[in-house]
């Protein structure tokens, strides 16, 4: 594969990435090229960054090096339910918002897309994915109330684990509802606010020797599902999981069953799926779908849990 390298954006691409100006550089991931990424440093990027949001750039950077190599029950147990929400992505244009390291983007991109973009604030997690097998994946750095996109460029846009960083949750979705298509498919998925306070979770990682704590922002369930819903979407699907045994061995593995037990009989995560208002579907369309809530939903062999399912939920 031919490399392709990073191209300075068009001036109409000049965006704000944390409220700060900046030029947003665009790749296309391949393993050949990984090497030759020119991401700003952490330094250069944070810089233009808010004190906070500065930190919260560092620390992602510094967790890039590990993110992969140590197995998460919380993405476990996201993956066990959403691969079974996912919808057919054949010839979609598909959004990675918060990619990370790409560990969505991997399995996202052998669906038979026909556009498959990733995006993350931090230029580590960029690196990172770009060293995975992505062919023809793009991989852009920005944050997720401001991007490079053109108005309603994506069909389906996937944010895992991401919401918990991001403070200004109206402007999220308010970029997330420009560059969505009507009809778009929304996928968010979280660790539960009520147990993370109930528990005392925190999200940390290794750096060395040196435990890190990330800051992060708790948004109730409610509030994330009403912001979408002032601006046109609606509620197809709200889950909350509790962990499971694959989970159990995971948490077991790491020595750390208390911790698992602790949290038994509580919703480890939620997912929601939102879809955006589709002027062209008319109100018999909609009033002939099914709406089941507050049951409980078997969706794989070993995946069954309570939550509201159907289109649309009020």
């Amino acid at each position: 594969m031919t490399p392709v390298y990073p191209q300075v954006a068009e001036s109409s691409q000049v965006l704000s990435a944390l409220g700060i100006a900046l030029q947003c550089p665009r790749w296309t991931a391949s393993i050949a090229q990984a090497a030759r990424l020119k991401f700003p440093t952490a330094t250069e990027f944070c810089m233009r960054c808010r004190p906070s949001e500065s930190r919260k750039v560092q620390a992602f950077d510094a967790w890039a090096q590990s993110y992969d190599t140590r197995r998460n029950p919380l993405l476990v147990l996201e993956q066990r339910y959403l691969d079974r929400m996912l919808p057919d992505l054949s010839g979609r244009d598909v959004l990675n918002a918060g990619c990370g390291s790409g560990r969505w983007l991997s399995r996202i991109s052998l669906m038979g897309t026909h556009r498959v973009c990733g995006m993350d604030v931090s230029a580590g997690m960029l690196q990172a994915a770009a060293q995975k097998d992505l062919p023809g994946v793009e991989l852009v750095q920005c944050s997720c109330d401001k991007t490079p996109y053109a108005d309603e460029s994506f069909d389906v846009i996937l944010s895992s684990f991401v919401l918990s960083y991001v403070d200004d949750l109206a402007s999220f979705a308010a970029e997330m509802s420009r560059i969505g298509r009507a009809g778009c498919d929304r996928y968010l998925s979280d660790m539960h606010p009520e147990t993370q306070c109930q528990l005392g979770w925190k999200r940390t990682f290794q750096d060395g020797q040196q435990a890190v704590e990330l800051e992060t922002v708790s948004h109730r369930i409610r509030d994330v599902i009403g912001v979408f819903a002032s601006l046109g979407w609606k509620l197809y699907a709200a889950l909350e999981t509790e962990f499971g045994n694959p989970e159990r061995e995971v948490f077991e593995a790491a020595g750390r069953l208390g911790r698992f037990n602790e949290a038994d009989g509580r919703p480890a995560i939620y997912l929601l799926h939102l879809r955006k208002s589709d002027s062209r579907r008319t109100n018999i369309e909609e009033q002939d779908e099914i709406a089941i809530g507050g049951a409980r939903c078997v969706i794989g062999p070993s995946e069954d849990t309570s939550g509201d399912w159907g289109s649309p939920i009020s």
